[in-house]
């Protein structure tokens, strides 16, 4: 019997890239959403109204291959950027200036030993919140549409060429795939997570290399090793126009950005939901003059600049601990409830504050890099800095069973200076 043919093991070689990125979005995953992945409640019922989230990762990490149009790669691809080195060896950090919006058109290439799977990846961007990201087949400028996902304010539609769209509901943040390393990025150097490396060129803009542990896309921050590793070459507007990934000392993939423009002419037409939000999630805008509940947490103090917009009431169905579990189809379930949390968004232009707070059965997960420090009122407060900004989490003495989670585009001094005004109603 004779072997399988090219054309099915480039088959078998996509289906094992879509195995492997969708086991690496599903770790991400579990660190990302902390006690959901820890078993803290039946498998299936907890926080049902985020599960787009699982989906969003994976596809704005650039790692589904599906419909990807297979080339043939070197075995060794070079681990050298397309970026031309300047002359300029200072290797200083040049200040920056990030747009109000922008677009980027980039080549995404994914290794899997000798094969190479090549797509064309379109960012879209309005800050603070709005952002859209499509994948086409194969180069720039790329074919028909293999996905998107476009986020708004406390929204995510997912849309799939074979499978339509779908969205729901989530707390407000920024836009997925929006890196605000303008704002993180001294701290991420200081923590020794982000490495300064040499500067160069691409596309005409200067670009500053920096190599740290772990993909952009994963918006997980580890430190760089000599086998496992990422370089990445951002722009003066804080744009990533080069990222390219070692893992196990190979290639794994590449990310060049072959278009960009920071000053595009955007509309809410850009942002597309063509869809009504699906599952149990519901997030109502509520008055922002009174505290929802007693023991509200609010800044007493709000930074210079920073308006309060928006309070919102989130409403997630978590998995009832006072029920009891049994068994579907072999599958354990449980009896759910619907938990409210809080939500209160500060901007700044394009830059934004938000204080998520809430019982800790509906609490987010935290970051797991950064360090512990001790705030007058919340007490213990947990600070990391990371691609989307900085991020603070507590769990104060009262209300009892309470969370309090703010995060920022903003350095990591800026927003424990914000968590330490707060005050409780």
């Amino acid at each position: 019997m004779s072997g399988p043919s090219r054309k099915q093991q480039r088959a078998a070689t996509r289906n094992r890239n879509v195995r492997r990125r969708s086991a690496l979005a599903q770790r991400t995953e579990s660190v990302r959403r902390g006690k959901a992945a820890e078993g803290s409640g039946p498998p299936g019922v907890h926080r049902r109204n985020l599960a787009i989230v699982v989906v969003a990762v994976l596809v704005v990490g650039a790692a589904i291959f599906v419909y990807a149009r297979s080339i043939g790669g070197s075995p060794s691809p070079s681990q050298e950027l397309e970026a031309t080195p300047t002359a300029d060896t200072s290797n200083g950090l040049f200040p920056f200036d990030p747009p109000d919006a922008y677009t980027v058109t980039y080549r995404h290439v994914a290794y899997d030993g000798s094969d190479a799977t090549t797509t064309t990846q379109q960012y879209s961007v309005t800050r603070p919140f709005e952002a859209r990201v499509v994948s086409l087949n194969g180069e720039p400028p790329g074919g028909g549409e293999q996905w998107s996902v476009t986020t708004t304010l406390g929204l995510y539609e997912q849309s799939t060429a074979d499978d339509g769209a779908t969205t729901q509901v989530a707390a407000p943040a920024t836009g997925l795939g929006d890196y605000r390393l303008d704002a993180s990025i001294d701290d991420l150097v200081t923590d020794g997570t982000f490495v300064r490396r040499d500067l160069r060129t691409l596309l005409g803009r200067q670009c500053q290399v920096y190599r740290t542990g772990s993909p952009a896309e994963a918006y997980t921050i580890t430190a760089p090793t000599a086998e496992n590793f990422v370089d990445l070459c951002i722009d003066h507007s804080g744009i990533v126009l080069e990222e390219l990934a070692v893992a196990s000392g190979a290639v794994s993939e590449h990310l060049v950005a072959t278009a960009i423009d920071t000053a595009p002419t955007l509309t809410d037409a850009d942002f597309p939901i063509t869809t009504a939000p699906s599952g149990s999630g519901t997030l109502n805008e509520i008055a922002r003059d009174t505290s929802p509940v007693p023991g509200y947490w609010a800044m007493s103090t709000v930074p210079d600049g920073y308006q309060l917009q928006h309070r919102y009431r989130l409403t997630q169905a978590v998995a009832d601990p006072s029920s009891t579990a049994g068994t579907t189809g072999g599958s354990a379930t449980a009896n759910t409830i619907d938990v409210d949390s809080y939500v209160d968004v500060y901007v700044n232009g394009t830059n934004t504050i938000i204080v998520h707070q809430g019982p800790t059965s509906a609490e987010p997960p935290t970051e797991t890099s950064g360090a512990d420090v001790t705030s007058t009122a919340l007490g213990t407060v947990h600070i990391a800095s990371g691609v989307r900004g900085t991020a603070a989490s507590a769990h104060p003495t009262a209300p009892a069973g309470w969370f309090v989670h703010v995060t920022g585009t903003v350095p990591r001094a800026d927003l424990q200076s914000a968590v330490n005004s707060m005050t409780s109603s």
